[in-house]
């Protein structure tokens, strides 16, 4: 099984990872591109001392994952099951912002 341990990005030092440039760098340094055209899931699992994701950082993340596959096969994809609900939460919330701003570029084309 794939997995996204984000201990890599905080090293037990960070309790938060904010902002979509860090979110994009993180996509590279998991190489999410070339996870994405793999059909295995792929567990993300946080420490235990990560307190928060924001969705800036979500969105660098997994905007390139949602262009190219869309949200269902993204949920399917990208597991968020192992990670503890707070963390859940903040991937749901700037999932669905990436959502939004997807209409919002979609209505006004």
């Amino acid at each position: 099984m794939t997995q996204i341990d984000l201990s890599r990005l905080t090293r037990n030092e960070v309790t938060m990872l904010t902002g979509h440039p860090r979110g994009l760098s993180a996509r590279e340094l998991f190489d999410l591109d070339s996870l994405d055209s793999f059909d295995e899931p792929v567990d993300i699992v946080a420490p235990t001392n990560l307190d928060t994701i924001t969705p800036s950082f979500v969105q660098g993340f997994l905007a390139g994952s949602l262009s190219h596959m869309g949200v269902e096969k993204l949920r399917l994809k990208y597991r968020l099951s192992k990670l503890p609900d707070v963390l859940r939460e903040d991937f749901e919330t700037g999932i669905q912002r990436l959502l939004l701003h997807r209409q919002g570029l979609e209505k006004a084309n």
